[in-house]
């Protein structure tokens, strides 16, 4: 076995402490990249989900204005959100970030079901042709 020095040690020690040292630095590197990922999502699912709200509101007020060519220029300029969307919420839920918004995810979550109920009726009622639903949604 060879002969090991008080110097050996020391340099082990500093290593040691440097990689310590290093390792502490890239979880301060990385928990404010998450900060800053958590504080970003947050104004964005703040801004679409209220937009959502909105988009859902106005589409519900005027539900018996819509004729059918508007019910599906509607629908088809709105259902491009609903993948983007799924694959955001499958994003937030792979990287864990659920756990860091839980109210602000769930706020979203509903105003997001909201409107993709919202356009599932339009399109059922207003979209298709049928008549008889119009007479039973005329004021």
């Amino acid at each position: 076995m060879a002969h090991i020095t008080t110097m050996d040690y020391h340099e082990r020690i500093n290593n040691a402490i440097i990689t310590l040292e290093s390792g502490q630095e890239e979880i301060v590197r990385g928990s404010d990249q998450h900060l800053d990922a958590i504080i970003k999502l947050s104004g964005i699912l703040k801004v679409v989900g209220d937009a959502f709200k909105v988009l859902t509101d106005d589409i519900e007020e005027n539900f018996n204005l819509f004729t059918q060519e508007q019910a599906r220029e509607v629908i088809s300029n709105i259902f491009p959100i609903f993948p983007v969307a799924d694959k955001l919420l499958a994003t937030i839920a792979k990287t864990g970030l659920d756990a860091d918004l839980p109210q602000l995810l769930t706020d979203f979550q509903a105003e997001f079901s909201e409107l993709r109920e919202m356009v599932h009726d339009l399109s059922r009622f207003k979209a298709n042709d049928t008549s008889e639903w119009d007479d039973i949604f005329k004021d």
